[in-house]
């Protein structure tokens, strides 16, 4: 397979320095990728929502979908979604952390789980509603045999964006490429959590990296970002994404999407 484009990465150096590396992007639609297998897939699915700029509409729509969405891709007894992402110009003028992220990272490192269960512990508040949505209560959580985290990736907007997203094949970035850091807030939160930093491999090419072009609104890219069973394993539950800019996408329209991420419950 010839690569679709190739862009420059922003790898990890340290916790605030990056390294730019020029790589090989390959067009996810022609290859047989799966979220059990390589981190992550494109998936067709239809909304209900019309107005993916009404935070409400989202909510009340959006997450029971997507919910449902995770118990038939991964067969747990429980999802639960709390809440929302979306990345587009006026999200990002409130808050930088919600401009697309131009930095090669995984969400989360093995102690995301503890930080899991405690969320629904407190029971805040997006985790009291997916509870009810669920009509379970937070010792579901605390006392799961496994958690599994997927993220939905929607492009919302024009289908063809200015920093779209890339995510890189997890077989081929060992642990050695891995480095935590602590995020001690986000989107002005004070919500501290630990995130892998990437750095670049050590053989050049040796990360596989795709995209899926002209997303519309009827598909979704899922990945995982979590799993206490691979985890435990010392397998890999790690999918590295970034956005990234490319010369043919100088002048698209800014990117407008909207992730949610699902809380897989395994009791």
């Amino acid at each position: 397979m010839s690569a679709y484009c190739r862009a420059a990465m922003n790898y990890a150096l340290s916790q605030t320095e990056v390294s730019s590396v020029e790589v090989d992007i390959y067009n996810g639609r022609e290859a047989d990728l799966s979220w059990q297998t390589h981190g992550f897939e494109l998936c067709q699915h239809t909304s209900a929502v019309d107005d993916w700029a009404d935070d409400k509409q989202v909510a009340a729509i959006y997450y029971a979908e997507a919910e449902q969405l995770a118990r038939q891709m991964t067969r747990c007894d429980v999802a639960l979604i709390g809440g929302h992402i979306s990345r587009n110009p006026t999200s990002a003028a409130r808050h930088i952390d919600f401009a697309p992220i131009q930095y090669v990272h995984s969400d989360f490192t093995q102690s995301y789980g503890a930080l899991l269960r405690d969320r629904f512990v407190v029971v805040e508040e997006g985790a009291r509603q997916a509870l009810e949505r669920a009509g379970v209560d937070a010792d579901i959580v605390v006392h799961a045999k496994r958690l599994l985290v997927l993220q939905f990736w929607r492009n919302v907007g024009p289908v063809t964006m200015d920093l779209p997203l890339a995510l890189c094949d997890t077989r081929t970035v060992p642990v050695a490429d891995l480095h935590s850091f602590t995020v001690p807030e986000y989107g002005g939160e004070s919500l501290p959590f630990d995130t892998f930093g990437v750095s670049a491999p050590l053989q050049t090419g040796a990360h596989r990296w795709y995209t899926f072009p002209d997303m519309h609104r009827d598909e979704a890219i899922v990945f995982r970002t979590y799993d206490s069973e691979l985890a435990a394993q010392g397998g890999h539950f790690w999918t590295p994404h970034s956005a990234f800019a490319e010369q043919r996408l100088a002048r698209a329209p800014a990117r407008h999407s909207i992730e949610v991420r699902a809380t897989c419950v395994f009791s």
